[in-house]
């Protein structure tokens, strides 16, 4: 974090009547579904192709691409082309940030038990 919260802080930017409340979560939105949440984790690796990221996520090829169109749209990704084959990569900083930390989270969730910080056994 680049500066300390302040006392208040919070309740000022998240406030339901706030741009800032809203922004985030669409922001957060973006990388709240399964399928784009594993585009962008194999992006991760490096840029991909459709069919690349259609292997890596078990997802059918039409589905990749329109959860692509939604990421491109967003500004999360970028496109660029060679020859037949379009290459897809992260092209947002933020996002990036936004990802290593969703895997780290991930990996905490993982555990040795499978289950989620604070989650009880069932």
């Amino acid at each position: 974090m680049d500066r300390p919260i302040q006392p208040g802080e919070i309740d000022r930017l998240l406030a339901p009547e706030s741009r800032a409340c809203g922004a985030l979560c669409d922001w957060l939105g973006h990388f709240a579904n399964p399928v784009r949440l594993r585009i962008l984790c194999r992006l991760l690796a490096g840029r991909a192709c459709v069919g690349e990221l259609a292997e890596a996520t078990g997802e059918r090829q039409p589905t990749v691409s329109s959860h692509l169109k939604h990421l491109l749209l967003a500004g999360l990704v970028s496109r660029e082309r060679e020859g037949n084959r379009v290459y897809y990569q992260v092209e947002d900083p933020l996002a990036l940030e936004t990802m290593e930390f969703l895997v780290e989270l991930a990996r905490r969730f993982q555990g040795e038990s499978g289950r989620a910080p604070g989650e009880e056994q069932g």
